[in-house]
This record gives C-alpha cells, sequence and structure tokens, in this order.
C-alpha cells in the first residue's frame, strides 16, 4: 500500500523507477532500535494478491519490480508467470 501512495513521486523522473514490498504489516517497530524480529508478517499477503499488488505498479509505469523480507520465491514466480 506504501508504494501505491508513492507512484507519483516514483515516476516523477525521467530514469526508470521501480519497487519491491515487504511482506510485514507494519515498519513502525523499526524506529530507533527496532529489529526485523519485532515486526509481524502478514498473512493475508499469498502469491496472488502480490503479483496483483505489483502489476498494478507496473500498470501504473514501474518497470522494475520484486520483492524484499517475506516476499519470498512464491510470490516472485507468481509475479514471473503474470508478467
Amino acid at each position: 500500500e506504501a508504494i501505491q501512495g508513492s507512484l507519483d513521486t516514483l515516476l516523477g523522473s525521467s530514469l526508470p523507477a521501480g519497487a519491491y514490498a515487504n511482506g510485514f504489516t507494519s515498519i513502525a517497530a523499526l524506529q530507533p532500535g527496532g529489529t526485523v524480529k519485532d515486526l509481524k508478517v502478514r498473512e493475508d499477503l499469498g502469491p496472488a494478491q502480490y503479483a496483483a499488488h505489483a502489476l498494478g505498479w507496473v500498470r501504473r509505469g514501474l518497470r522494475i519490480v520484486g520483492g524484499c523480507c517475506e516476499v519470498g520465491p512464491a510470490l516472485i514466480a507468481c509475479l514471473s508467470e503474470q508478467l
């Protein structure tokens, strides 16, 4: 959701733009002193849901998409198949 809200900024450059999301419910716990072990994994983000998010970014103009923490091989494989 944060990427969707940032697309106008990301696409405001003449350079190719991209994004890769994480699979956490929030990263607020990372604020000073927090670590990844303090984060909660989203349970509503399966391969089809992640692919739908990323394909929406591609439709808007992003040319580089991928995944970060908790966006593993199954989610990327589904995205790859749909691309």
